[in-house]
């Protein structure tokens, strides 16, 4: 292996992956999250608990995730908590892959550690 410059590293792709969605009628576009995401998610819920807490969660991972096919984001912050409104067993699919290509915990952990 040879050794990585710094326009090397910054170059790196994020990880996507399409999904299926039926209840949608057709299939959507996620990727990984990027560090600063995860920053921004670890410190969007700090103060929260219960299910305050998981609904920030959720509803940011999802709508920081869901991009397009030049990979920008769907869904503003402001727009996050709309997506809330879909199926459950959808948003629950979607942030199971989004945690997937993260290195995030699952749904189940998230629910039972609040």
């Amino acid at each position: 292996m040879s050794l990585l410059s710094k326009e090397d590293i910054l170059k790196q792709p994020l990880k996507t992956e399409e999904v299926e969605i039926p209840e949608w009628g057709g299939t959507v576009r996620v990727r990984e999250l990027t560090a600063k995401e995860r920053l921004e998610l670890s410190s969007s819920s700090d103060g929260a608990e219960g299910p305050a807490k998981v609904k920030t969660y959720l509803s940011l991972t999802v709508s920081m995730g869901l991009v397009d096919n030049k990979g920008n984001r769907l869904f503003n912050g402001e727009e996050m908590n709309a997506l809330l409104d879909s199926s459950a067993l959808v948003i629950d699919q979607l942030y199971n892959v989004i945690a997937r290509l993260s290195g995030l915990r699952a749904t189940v952990e998230i629910v039972s550690k609040n």
